[in-house]
């Protein structure tokens, strides 16, 4: 298992009091990404006043994983040489004035970047009811997207697996890129009600069980892009059942070995 470096403890660390963001320090933030265009969203949270900011003066490294659990400015960079997980408590919003680069981003709120985004790994979003916006580009080996509102220019976005759940299921074949166990359980989780159609070749990984995996230190991707056979059989045994689940022993069984043997 992993240890989590809590963002409120590092940010209120120096003191409590002096972390709060002045109003000139709110006044050099809206600037900034106003400055960056297309960042609405962070404008408006930035000028309501509901939301009690702090404020981090320049660059951020966070050597490790890091649990945002308040809301923050980032006067510069925000580097974390880990994983960025928004979503372990708490309703917080971010706003980085410089550029985001990380392991992995798992984004359920409010994200706000003036500059770019930069990601190893995987940046999965989640959570409807809040926005990700991104001034600059976009690049991460894959990108998830499970209905949350994505603010950028599609232009600069740089991804090799792109997935998304909301406005329709649209991106690449996820069954060939990510690891077998994440996969097989997100097709034997679907209930009457799930977004994925039976025939898709696109699935979106279970958000709580991407978490998980990172918090045992397990691999998200396979080592090898699998066959492009692979859909068609995972087809086949989908066409199975239409609303099966994960303990329907007829169909789980041969889920895994299909999976896991290509």
């Amino acid at each position: 298992m992993i240890d989590w470096i809590s963002l409120s403890r590092l940010v209120k660390g120096r003191s409590p009091e002096s972390s709060l963001a002045s109003e000139l320090e709110l006044d050099v933030a809206t600037a900034r990404c106003a400055d960056a265009g297309g960042l609405d969203g962070t404008l408006a949270l930035l000028g309501d006043g509901q939301q009690v900011w702090h404020y981090w003066d320049g660059d951020l490294a966070i050597d490790g994983h890091v649990d945002v659990n308040v809301p923050l400015i980032v006067g510069g960079d925000l580097t974390v040489k880990g994983t960025y997980l928004d979503t372990r408590g708490g309703w917080v919003s971010v706003v980085v004035l410089g550029d985001l680069v990380a392991e992995n981003v798992l984004n359920g709120y409010h994200l706000g970047v003036a500059g770019s985004v930069r990601v190893a790994d995987l940046f999965y979003a989640c959570e409807p009811q809040h926005t990700t916006e991104i001034a600059g580009g976009l690049e991460a080996r894959a990108f998830l997207n499970d209905q949350k509102e994505l603010r950028c220019d599609l232009a600069k976005v740089r991804v090799s697996c792109f997935a998304s759940v909301g406005g329709g299921l649209r991106g690449d074949n996820t069954l060939r890129v990510f690891a077998p166990e994440l996969m097989a359980r997100a097709m034997t989780s679907w209930g009457p009600h799930d977004y994925y159609a039976p025939e898709s070749d696109v699935i979106v990984p279970i958000y709580d069980d991407v978490c998980a995996r990172i918090e045992a230190g397990s691999p998200l991707f396979r080592e090898v892009l699998a066959g492009e056979e692979l859909p068609a059989f995972a087809s086949e045994v989908i066409a199975l059942k239409t609303d099966f689940l994960a303990d329907n022993e007829d169909v789980d069984p041969l889920l895994w070995a299909l999976l896991e043997d290509r």
